[in-house]
């Protein structure tokens, strides 16, 4: 393609910052011709709400990290661990996780975590796929530790995968609301019935 061709492009998208922004999804582009026919203009399933470091780390113990301590001390404040979350989550050990950026994002419209129908893709799948959507438990806790720091309290959610008892790798929907003056979390399975409200906000690759 010539320059200046795509020179016009980085100008219609609004130079560099928005570039930027339509790569990382916080603006699509819209086939006019398609709308004016009358045709269905698909609304993207997540709107771009931040992006942030995480640090990563040689080992990551979930027992040492996820501890229910409300103080001002605690780099993550957490009021509650949900029954799924202590039975499966918290025996976690993590090592080698590599630093990462990570993708905040927010919810538009109800949705489950997995695909419905076309109207209905699912959470997993509007994040981009496992590939995308799957951090580490190390990867949740930075993100909490990340939104509490700039105070960002709201619903958080993200994926996580873990070795169940048999050595399978078992996937889980992790949510954490502020309460009590701390995280409230818990763990749900993808195949529960559960039903994300259009607002929550969600991490990701």
């Amino acid at each position: 393609m010539e320059w200046g061709r795509m020179e016009a492009i980085v100008n219609k998208l609004g130079g560099e910052h928005g570039i930027d922004r339509f790569l990382a999804n916080e603006f699509v582009l819209l086939d006019l011709a398609k709308a004016k026919k009358g045709a269905k203009v698909s609304v993207p399933l997540f709107t771009f709400a931040g992006r942030f470091h995480a640090p990563g780390a040689k080992e990551f113990v979930s027992a040492k990290a996820y501890v229910v301590d409300t103080s001002e001390r605690a780099r993550v404040r957490i009021s509650y661990l949900g029954n799924n979350f202590k039975k499966h989550l918290l025996p976690t050990i993590e090592r080698d996780i590599a630093p990462s950026d990570l993708t905040l994002s927010k919810l538009t419209r109800g949705q489950k975590d997995l695909p419905l129908s076309d109207d209905e893709p699912g959470t997993i799948a509007g994040l981009g796929g496992t590939t995308k959507a799957v951090t580490s438990a190390c990867e949740f806790f930075e993100t909490l530790a990340h939104k509490q720091a700039v105070g960002n309290l709201t619903w958080t959610a993200g994926y996580v995968l873990v070795k169940d008892n048999d050595g399978n790798s078992v996937l889980w929907a992790l949510g954490a609301l502020w309460s009590g003056g701390g995280w409230f979390v818990e763990a749900l399975s993808p195949s529960n019935p559960f039903r994300w409200d259009a607002g929550r906000g969600f991490v990701s690759r």
